[in-house]
């Protein structure tokens, strides 16, 4: 998916655009990101009465990191998408303020 250059949108649609982007990004991380890291952590890290590491096979250790990355690039897409949307507006804000 291809996001419009932001300078060429307005200062009210690149908000709406970042707010977006922001919710997006907010959704992947609680919902998606976070728990595969707690689980990948609760499954390989010794725990009172649980399993220890030893006992962990390295597919798992292995399967549960590449969802861990999988989810890790999902979110460095979203990051890289945000950041021109924010530069933008810091851009468009600064020229108000000049002009003012």
């Amino acid at each position: 998916m291809s996001d419009p250059n932001p300078d060429q949108l307005s200062l009210r649609e690149r908000i709406g655009q970042t707010e977006a982007l922001v919710r997006e990004l907010h959704e992947h991380l609680s919902q998606s990101f976070l728990p595969k890291v707690k689980s990948a952590r609760e499954a390989i890290l010794p725990t009172e009465g649980g399993a220890t590491a030893e006992e962990v096979p390295d597919s798992t250790v292995r399967s549960l990191m590449a969802d861990v990355l999988r989810s890790d690039e999902f979110t460095l897409a979203l990051l890289k998408r945000l950041e021109p949307y924010l530069r933008s507006i810091q851009r468009g804000v600064r020229e108000i303020l000049e002009e003012g």
